[in-house]
């Protein structure tokens, strides 16, 4: 089974997604996989800044805006 991912951005969405934040980062899905029955039932989203942060650090620079 190959997983595939739509990302719909266009007028959707917060208002501050299309805004510089004043820093970088990098994103990824990660697909959670039900061994037993060899089957993807979700992702999970894994963030970390250009420089090793971690995602706390990451997020935390976002929340709040």
């Amino acid at each position: 089974m190959k997983p595939s991912i739509t990302v719909e951005t266009a007028g959707k969405g917060c208002s501050q997604c299309h805004k510089d934040l004043g820093f970088e980062f990098s994103f990824a899905f990660q697909p959670i996989v039900n061994v037993r029955e060899a089957t993807i039932f979700g992702y999970e989203a894994l963030v970390r800044g250009t420089e090793g942060q971690g995602a706390f650090s990451i997020l935390n620079q976002v929340g709040g805006r």
